[in-house]
Parts: C-alpha cells; structure tokens; sequence
C-alpha cells in the first residue's frame, strides 16, 4: 500500500520544503546521487519512490560492469521494481530479478524474474496486487531461519542462478544449431585451375 500510493516520496517531498533539516536525517546515501533533486535545505527528493531506489538506480545505471542479479526481500523488492522502470533498456539487458515475499510487475523487456511468495506469507500476499509468484514455497514471509518456517533466501537465489545458467545454455545450443543449419556461401581456390569457384555447403 506504501509503494503503491508513492506516499513515501511525497512525504519526504513535503518534509524537504516544511522541515529540510528533519528531511535530511539519515539520507546522506541518497543526497549523495548524481543528479539527485534537493530542496533549497539540502534535503533530497525522491525521484524513485524512496531513497534506496534511488541509490540502486544510480548504481545501475552508472556501474561499468552492469549487474545480472538483484534479489530483494519484502519492502526490498518493491524498491528494485521501483529503481528499474527507467533505466536505458541496455543496463536491464539479461538482468536477473528475485523478489522474495512480494511478487512485483514483470514489465521491463530484457529482464527475466524468479518470483518466490510463500504460501503462508499474508503480508506478501497483501503487498502483491494482483502479481503472481513464480513458485509458492511452503513458508511465512521471514527470511529468519530460527522463526521457521522461514523463507531460504540463500537456496532460492541459489536456485535462480542455476536456472539462469540453464537458460543461457539452451540460448547457446539454439544459436549454435540455427548457425549450423544455415546456407554459407564462401569464395574458395582451385589450385588446379588457378580459378576461383564460388561453392555452397550446409
């Protein structure tokens, strides 16, 4: 309901214009950003929904080597959903989503998601708004392994990056089949003749 109402940007937005030195308490991080918006008092203003999204997307979209994986619990997945809307379609390119505990909209190209909400995770499935996980573990919506049945964050990111190397493998074989299947048309020498003859193999 917080993310889906954007009333977190909007009351930063308000404090940074009534109250910019309550506003800056602790968002150093996100004043910090290139490029970030700040009121006259020095108070940033969410351009992402919150301060944390608009510090992933800064690192997304300036890093050198881009990022294949983002895994994000709860509040966490709804602030990667939120830092990745805008970026340029060729830092998403081939990016690995995993929210746990709060599925979110699979809408940006180039992105693959492994969606994980546990089957006895109300709060999760609160938070979901219509969104449908991948995969319904039997757990509740911590990560704690002493509060069981608690989601196993490690195995499920564990399990993700597996599935992507999975997928990478069968888009490799499918490339190397259609390159191998494909007409090729080359120049070769007759040494007999000293000619050129043009010849066409498979």
């Amino acid at each position: 309901m917080h993310d889906f109402l954007d009333s977190k940007a909007l009351i930063q937005t308000g404090l940074a214009t009534v109250a910019p030195e309550t506003a800056r308490i602790g968002r150093r991080l996100a004043a910090s950003t290139p490029q970030e918006p700040t009121a006259r008092g020095g108070a940033p203003i969410f351009r992402y929904g919150s301060g944390s999204s608009d510090v992933l997307h800064a690192v997304l979209e300036l890093r050198v080597t881009p990022f294949r994986l983002l895994v994000g619990h709860s509040k966490g997945a709804l602030q990667i959903n939120n830092a990745i809307q805008s970026l340029p379609a060729e830092r998403t390119q081939g990016l690995r989503v995993v929210p746990l505990g709060c599925p979110i909209g699979e809408n940006i190209a180039g992105v693959g998601y492994h969606q994980y909400l546990g089957l006895f995770d109300a709060l999760g499935q609160l938070n979901a708004w219509g969104h449908w996980p991948d995969y319904w573990p039997p757990t509740w919506h911590s990560t704690n392994p002493a509060l069981p049945p608690a989601m196993a964050a490690g195995e499920m990111t564990s399990e993700s990056v597996r599935d992507l190397k999975r997928s990478d493998a069968v888009r490799r074989t499918s490339q190397d089949r259609a390159r191998s299947t494909t007409p090729v048309t080359r120049m070769t020498s007759a040494r007999e003749s000293g000619i050129a003859v043009r010849t066409r193999t498979r």
